[in-house]
Formats: C-alpha cells, sequence, structure tokens
C-alpha cells in the first residue's frame, strides 16, 4: 500500500494542489499561463494561493486526469503539445510531464506488477480529480 501512494504522489507531485480549502473560491478562466505562474503557484501553500492560482493548478489536474492512460503496466499522458498549449498551459509544463511520465514508468519497471494495480490507481486519481474540479466550481 505504501508503494501505490508514493506512485501516486510522484504521479501528481507537479501539481500540488488540494480543494479541502479553497472550496468557496470563485474561479476566473484565464487563457494562458506561463511556465513561472506554474512554478509560484506549485510553491504556495495552499493558504496563500490566489484564485487564479488555485484555478490553473485545478485546470491543469483536470487536464492531466482526463488525458492519462495506462497502456503496457506505464502511464502515458496521451495529449499532444499544441493541444495542451491551446487549453492555455506553457509550453515547458508538458516537456515537464513526459518527463514525470517516463521517471514514473521508471519506476513501475523496478515494481513487482502483482503488488500494484496502475489501472485502479488511475481510476482513483481521475475521480479525485474529478472531485476536486467541481468542488471548484
Amino acid at each position: 500500500m505504501r508503494k501505490i501512494t508514493l506512485i501516486l504522489a510522484i504521479a501528481v507531485g507537479f501539481v500540488a494542489c488540494r480543494s479541502g480549502r479553497n472550496s468557496g473560491v470563485k474561479t476566473s478562466q484565464k487563457v494562458g499561463y506561463t511556465f513561472s505562474d506554474y512554478n509560484l503557484a506549485r510553491k504556495a501553500p495552499d493558504h496563500l494561493r490566489t484564485p487564479e492560482q488555485q484555478t490553473m493548478l485545478i485546470q491543469l489536474s483536470k487536464i492531466v486526469a482526463d488525458h492519462m492512460v495506462v497502456e503496457q503496466n506505464q502511464m502515458v499522458f496521451k495529449m499532444s503539445e499544441e493541444a495542451f498549449v491551446k487549453k492555455g498551459m506553457p509550453k515547458e509544463l508538458y516537456a515537464d510531464i513526459q518527463k514525470n511520465m517516463e521517471t514514473n514508468n521508471k519506476y513501475l519497471a523496478t515494481m513487482d506488477p502483482s503488488e500494484f494495480d496502475l489501472d485502479e490507481m488511475l481510476k482513483n486519481f481521475k475521480a479525485s480529480m474529478n472531485r476536486l474540479s467541481s468542488s471548484a466550481n
């Protein structure tokens, strides 16, 4: 169970947001973020994030949840860079996500597949992201 938790933490480590503290915050739709916007939001504690930062992290979480799949017991982010940028996210962040997928998959390759169910983990992650984006609206 500890390994599963670690894998999930790695998979979403680049998105450090929680819905509980900002559930009453109204969100605005900003079209286009910079990589420095993401870095500032990621490093800020939940209670110090601006509504715009919270919105960006929720949008990013939703994008990742909607486009992450499991193929041959590996995590794959199935969205083109062009489509990612059209959603208002920075190109550098796309490369960061792909790098994280590669790191996660290298780690998964060292584990015994009978110790975890990657499909179930992804299903739970997507459910969490859907709850997060629902509570923010």
